[in-house]
């Protein structure tokens, strides 16, 4: 006789036999006891977790020669025929997969209205339903609403997202659970015993785990363990037969993260590499061992959502004592991102021992709030010592400039720079150095409170500029009276802010045009892009355009379009070069700055980035 597999030769033959699905056969029993079946059932769950043996146990429950019985004999021929998975005429198994079509479905249809041959019922088992095709579903739907009375289906699929809802709403719905960890360790313990097999019980928690919840699985895993080394095995062999990384090797792994250590993980790493390990794998077990780790210092060695031995909780108890919950999420958030990396790589190796030496240095990193606490204690010694002043502006010289350099500016706080100001109406009086416009302290936005000392001053430390300095971003411009010697710079710029009062549309295509030649009667304007050209050679446009050129210039202008590669002398340029300057010199005070300065040496860090947030005054 041939070899039967422990997954066909075990396969429970009675409800009571099914583990882990205790609400669904209790329901099922207690229908059959009531005479309370229904005419059709959907069986869900994951892979090897008993739907279709739970169909097969109905099946002979209702089709038993004592029953229906909760309990069927087993001895009878229709109990020994569904048992043993030989033609049983009034028990049709189908093969969803294979059996799609409509055309299957409508023989199916055709054939429920003959009798049952021998027994009470004709039961349709339908395995991988969700492989029907949409026609299929279609055709079912009148018979599997309103089925003869001696008809029962049974569907089942690991996907009940793809079966139309139009079938759902006809069917009972049971949903099969993963059988944990511990439940399958205890049913491969029984199988053993019967089998005259030893296990260690390390080496059959490792099969549990491979098994992720799948009785079947696991039994398949068993079978190869078995072949492998005999009756008697330990938990190294098991590992060595399944490919999985020994728990010594998972547990020296995450002492070296914690410890932040890189010597002893990549020496685990090497170990795995030349034994053949599956990189991938063993880092999905790194990566719940650091799981494991966090739940037991967080929940416990008692709670529920670990399924480890004693010694196992105990050993990661320690390891979890000796790191912070934050410092462990964080080595967590970086093996996570590498197990992606690892997977897709052709070089897995290589990642993963990266990211094991960016996890060791995870002791080093200080959070979010341990930094802005520290901050804040820089910030309050500073003021404290006078190199903040709590009632007055304080003055900062900046690194020594070139000869040719504008004056030194009074140097701002980090949270107050101030930004560049809007441009100026064109019916505004010419600034003048000495009527510099004073801000509104009202208007002006305080820095947080975490940065800045209690005894600070209500009004912020601003930042002045030179009197001969145009404030960044501005554009001079002076009301605009007629210019009979053409354009100049200055003028076109003052021109085309004008021009923004009537016509901001055309302004904005000034702005990114070019004056090549500014004096009368013809202007020639140099264009970049092929709209403006086609807009400012436009009648509508060309007419409303000589129209202010000529009350500017005070005679009849027109204007050629000159069309080029690229313009660079334009207003928008400019005004993009100015603010860039700008930027990137307060930047450059903002790193200066000595509680800038200070927070570094405090921290120990160094500048990542620097942002400048731009603030608009109404």
């Amino acid at each position: 006789m041939s070899y039967l597999v422990l997954a066909r030769k075990w396969r429970p033959a009675i409800f009571e036999e099914i583990i882990g699905q205790d609400h669904v056969t209790r329901t099922l029993r207690n229908a059959i006891r009531m005479d309370r079946v229904a005419h059709a059932f959907l069986f869900t769950g994951a892979r090897g977790v008993g739907k279709t043996t739970a169909a097969r146990v109905l099946a002979k429950a209702l089709q038993c020669d004592q029953g229906p019985i909760e309990t069927p004999c087993g001895d009878c021929s229709s109990c020994k025929e569904i048992t043993e998975g030989v033609t049983c005429l009034d028990v049709i198994e189908i093969d969803g997969a294979s059996n799609r079509g409509i055309n299957e479905i409508r023989e199916l249809r055709d054939s429920v209205a003959y009798a049952p041959q021998r027994n009470r019922y004709k039961i349709y088992i339908i395995d991988e339903v969700h492989m029907l095709t949409q026609e299929a579903f279609n055709a079912l739907l009148k018979t599997l609403e309103e089925p003869p009375s001696h008809v029962k289906f049974i569907f089942a699929t690991t996907e009940p997202q793809k079966i139309p809802v139009t079938i759902l709403s006809r069917c009972q719905r049971y949903d099969f659970k993963r059988v944990s960890a511990t439940m399958i360790r205890q049913h491969l313990e029984v199988l053993l015993d019967k089998e005259g097999v030893h296990i260690e019980a390390d080496g059959l928690r490792m099969i549990a785990r491979e098994s992720e919840g799948s009785v079947r699985d696991a039994l398949s895993l068993l079978d190869r363990v078995i072949s492998f080394v005999g009756e008697k095995a330990d938990a190294k062999a098991v590992a060595d037969c399944l490919g999985i990384a020994d728990r010594e090797w998972l547990m020296r792994f995450a002492k070296a993260l914690v410890d932040g250590d890189a010597s002893p993980a990549l020496g685990v790493i090497a170990d795995a590499h030349h034994y053949g390990y599956d990189l991938r794998a063993f880092t999905a077990d790194v990566l719940m061992t650091i799981r494991d780790v966090i739940v037991i210092k967080v929940c416990g060695g008692d709670s529920r959502a670990t399924e480890l031995s004693d010694v196992e909780i105990q050993a990661m108890f320690v390891l979890g004592e000796m790191s912070s919950v934050a410092a462990l999420q964080r080595i967590f958030q970086l093996l996570l991102k590498a197990s992606d990396d690892v997977a897709r790589s052709g070089h897995p190796r290589l990642v993963l021992e990266m990211a094991a030496i960016r996890a060791c240095s995870v002791r080093d990193m200080q959070t979010v709030p341990e930094l802005m606490e520290r901050l804040e204690e820089v910030v309050s010694h500073v003021g404290q010592g006078g190199e903040l002043s709590d009632h007055e502006p304080v003055e900062m010289s900046a690194p020594a400039p070139a000869p040719a350099t504008a004056p030194m500016h009074t140097v701002p706080t980090p949270a107050m720079i101030e930004t560049p100001h809007e441009v100026a109406p064109l019916d505004a009086p010419e600034p003048t150095p000495e009527a510099a416009p004073e801000p509104a302290p009202e208007d002006t936005p305080s820095p947080p409170s975490s940065l800045v000392p209690e005894s600070a001053p209500e009004s912020p430390i601003r930042e002045t500029l030179p009197p001969d300095t145009p404030a960044p971003g501005d554009v001079a411009v002076a009301p605009l009276s007629i210019v009979t010697d053409g354009f100049t710079r200055e003028t076109w710029a003052s021109f085309v802010a004008q021009a923004k009062a009537d016509d901001p549309l055309l302004a904005s295509m000034l702005e990114s045009v070019q004056l090549v030649h500014g004096n009368g009667p013809e202007l020639t304007f140099a264009v970049e892009k092929r709209f403006y050209v086609e807009q400012l050679k436009s009648p509508a446009t060309r007419s409303r355009l000589e129209r202010l050129l000529s009350d500017t210039l005070g005679s009849t202008v027109s204007y050629t379009i000159e069309e080029t590669a690229q313009v660079d002398d334009t207003i928008s340029t400019e005004l993009t070069e100015r603010k860039d300057r700008d930027v990137e010199r307060r930047r450059q005070l903002l790193l200066d700055h000595p509680v800038t300065q200070a927070a570094l040496k405090a921290t120990d860090g160094n500048v990542v980035d620097l942002r400048i947030e731009e603030l608009h005054y109404d």
